[in-house]
């Protein structure tokens, strides 16, 4: 029993020792310059924190490459907005951010960083000598194909995946065959014909919180094409206290189109969107997504097209209220909303961020105490 008891404890801190620490810097002493080094060099429980800089590749297809491992991969200080507008990886136009295609996990985690300039070139990810259609065009920012990251605290902006079939798109975020989590993040001016900030296809069963979409845009003139902000085909996403604002789609919903998707949507916000229909959202080929207190208006065409079922407490109007102390939507600027600033105070999140400067601070307490009181 003593061996064994002895076995168990050198086990355990063994385990802890494999554990270790990485730093990038790309222009300072670190243990590495460049970030696929780290992630080659480390070990599935490791971290790698980058330096402020910014960070490119001659590598084709992608700037990083996740590898599989089940490491975190973050900024200095992820919740300071500073450091993460100031940790910039870039495609330069040439090839998508970041990719992970094997088999990553929850436990493969991106954290505070701006992800920008992203481009979905043509790369053979699986191997067989072609580049086949879930290759091409997919992901300008983000790719993920059968692996499931988790994703927060990023700036994602000015990515593009260029449009050539219903299986290319996603200019922020491509996910394939992926249940990845999203939360936190901020979605600018990306660009992809299906899904301009995210596409999910394929039992993607994605889940998005926190996040915000602003000035996103799917322009092709396929018939099937569209989602200014997020694209759902086949896949069952969750989409949670999440903003939509101004994005734009040439055919069908500006904010979310979804395909043969049911996702389920709970405290979010739809206005200011635009699409030729629906254009908060578009619902076609058997979608009937499940929406709840949630606050849509002003958007154009009609609001909502298609099928969708009401499971309470939703806002639809022509034109937007102007409360926006009121935080949780409750007629009121008061205490509640007063509470959930404080729990976001500092972060990057759309909510409690009231004069949308990308951060929760003094500035949106001082909002909410100037319009305290009901928004009548």
């Amino acid at each position: 029993m003593k061996s064994l008891i002895t076995g168990l404890v050198m086990g355990m801190f063994s385990s802890i020792a494999l554990a270790g620490t990485w730093v990038v810097d790309d222009d300072g002493k670190a243990n590495f310059d460049n970030i696929q080094d780290a992630i080659t060099a480390a070990y599935d429980g490791d971290i790698v924190i980058v330096s402020p800089g910014t960070y490119t590749s001659t590598q084709d297809g992608h700037v990083v490459n996740m590898l599989g491992k089940a490491i975190t991969l973050r900024s200095s200080n992820p919740e300071n907005p500073s450091i993460v507008a100031a940790t910039i990886i870039n495609g330069e136009g040439q090839r998508r951010a970041i990719a992970c295609f094997n088999g990553e996990t929850s436990d493969t985690v991106i954290d505070g960083f701006t992800i920008t300039g992203g481009f979905a070139s043509d790369y053979d990810y699986n191997g067989d000598k072609e580049v086949g259609s879930n290759e091409s065009n997919c992901g300008g920012g983000i790719y993920n194909f059968g692996s499931s990251p988790t994703i927060q605290n990023c700036m994602i902006s000015n990515n593009l995946a260029q449009a050539i079939s219903s299986q290319s798109g996603g200019g922020g975020i491509y996910n394939y065959e992926s249940n990845a989590t999203i939360q936190s993040c901020r979605f600018i001016e990306n660009e992809g014909g299906f899904g301009g900030a995210i596409h999910n296809l394929n039992a993607s069963d994605v889940t998005i919180s926190d996040c915000e979409f602003d000035g996103n845009s799917a322009s092709t003139n396929n018939l099937q094409s569209g989602g200014g902000a997020i694209r759902n085909e086949s896949s069952t996403p969750s989409i949670s206290n999440c903003t939509f604002s101004e994005n734009y789609a040439s055919v069908g919903g500006g904010g979310i189109l979804n395909s043969d998707s049911s996702c389920s949507i709970n405290y979010c916000q739809f206005n200011d969107n635009l699409a030729s229909s629906g254009g908060a959202m578009y619902n076609w080929n058997q979608s009937n997504p499940l929406i709840s207190s949630t606050t849509i208006c002003n958007n154009s065409a009609e609001q909502i097209y298609g099928e969708w079922t009401d499971n309470g407490n939703n806002t639809i109007e022509d034109t937007c209220e102007e409360c926006s102390a009121d935080i949780n939507e409750d007629g009121t600027a008061g205490l509640n909303d007063l509470l959930i600033l404080i729990g976001n105070w500092g972060s990057t999140t759309s909510l409690g961020d009231i004069n949308t400067d990308g951060v929760v601070d003094i500035v949106d307490l001082l909002l909410i105490i100037d319009n305290w009181g009901s928004c009548e």
